[in-house]
């Protein structure tokens, strides 16, 4: 039996996260879990994609088609993140009247949530669109891609995350530390990628480090996904009426922000 070459293995790989996206777009019980766990599944197939920027490979379309199904579930996303993030805070500090907040976010997110069915009911629309990725990531000349091309791809995001980083350094600016936060992400997904593909990114002289650092870009990419959703629960409580203690809510949130600050 022929050995399967790394394009095969590929889009294997991709094939099977686009179906795990479309199973989590069935809406059902713990839909706002579903939302993120589909979202999830889009930024591991956007990281994977990027991996073969170098390659023959146009996957442009396909990036481009993913990355408006992921923007589409960001309202839901951001709606459920900062209910979590205020049961997070009331924790941290149960002094305060958190549960007025958290229920007043929870009746938000129902309306979001709402609002989205309602443009799209039971997601049909976004799965069908995820189902179409699939269909067009099928007609990709995937056995002419090389190990090295990869590796290549792999070193670009290097490049990129270096590049975000020094940009990030000592900033406090949000849009520039999501941004980095990002690129971080994605190359802790290609990292796994690279993995899931058979390729020995722990030994191989290209990436002697990748093990290592994937533990810590997911400890950096957590930090810094708190930081921004500690941000957004911060905006909205600012603007919320009736709210008692709200500057001391504000306080304890910025006491939050200014101790996680990533390294």
């Amino acid at each position: 039996m022929p050995v399967r070459g790394v394009g095969a293995k590929a889009v294997e790989l991709a094939h099977q996260e686009c179906s795990d996206i479309v199973a989590a777009l069935i809406p059902g019980t713990g839909v706002h879990e579903a939302v993120h766990t589909a979202r999830k599944g889009i930024r591991r197939l956007r990281a994977l994609l990027r991996l073969f920027d170098v390659t023959a490979l146009d996957l442009t379309t396909e990036d481009q088609r993913l990355r408006r199904i992921g923007k589409g579930l960001s309202a839901l996303r951001d709606s459920h993140v900062v209910v979590d993030s205020a049961r997070w805070m009331e924790k941290k500090s149960p002094g305060l009247p958190w549960g007025t907040v958290r229920r007043r976010l929870e009746v938000r997110r129902e309306h979001v949530l709402a609002a989205a069915l309602l443009k799209d009911p039971g997601f049909s629309r976004r799965r069908t669109a995820v189902q179409k990725v699939a269909e067009l990531l099928g007609m990709q000349p995937w056995a002419e891609v090389k190990r090295d091309a990869i590796w290549a791809g792999y070193k670009r995001s290097e490049r990129r995350l270096a590049k975000a980083q020094k940009k990030a350094a000592g900033s406090d600016d949000a849009e520039v530390l999501h941004r980095w936060r990002r690129t971080v992400r994605r190359l802790r997904m290609q990292i796994e990628a690279m993995q899931s593909l058979g390729m020995d990114v722990s030994s191989a002289s290209k990436a002697k480090k990748a093990v290592g650092s994937a533990k810590v870009l997911h400890q950096l990419s957590d930090s810094l996904g708190r930081r921004q959703d500690l941000r957004m629960l911060r905006n909205l409580v600012r603007v919320m009426t009736g709210i008692e203690q709200r500057k001391l809510i504000l306080a304890a949130i910025d006491e939050e922000l200014d101790r996680d600050v990533p390294k």
